[in-house]
C-alpha cells in the first residue's frame, strides 16, 4: 500500500502530512517527522483498532513524498 504525503517546514519545524487520511507527524528534521508520520499511519491502519490481534503481522506501507500537485485518481499509480 502505498501512502502519498507532503512535506513543509514552517515555525522551524518540518510536518509530513498524509494526502491519503487524517494523519501527521513533526520534527526537527525531515527524517523525525516522517517518522512520526509511519507512527500515525501505523496507528490508523493497526488490527488493534478494530478488534484484537490473532497474531497478524503489522500492515504493510510505503511513504511517497509528494512534490507540487498531488495526482489526481485516474493519474494515481
Amino acid at each position: 500500500m502505498r501512502i502519498r504525503a507532503t512535506i513543509q517546514q514552517a515555525d522551524g519545524k518540518i510536518r509530513a502530512s498524509c494526502l491519503d487520511m487524517e494523519a501527521a507527524g513533526e520534527g526537527a528534521t525531515r527524517e523525525e517527522a516522517l517518522a512520526a508520520l509511519r507512527e500515525a499511519v501505523h496507528g490508523r491502519l493497526s488490527p488493534e483498532a478494530v478488534a484484537p490481534p490473532e497474531n497478524s503481522p503489522p500492515p504493510a506501507f510505503e511513504i511517497v513524498i509528494v512534490e507540487g500537485r498531488p495526482p489526481g485518481p485516474s493519474e494515481e499509480r
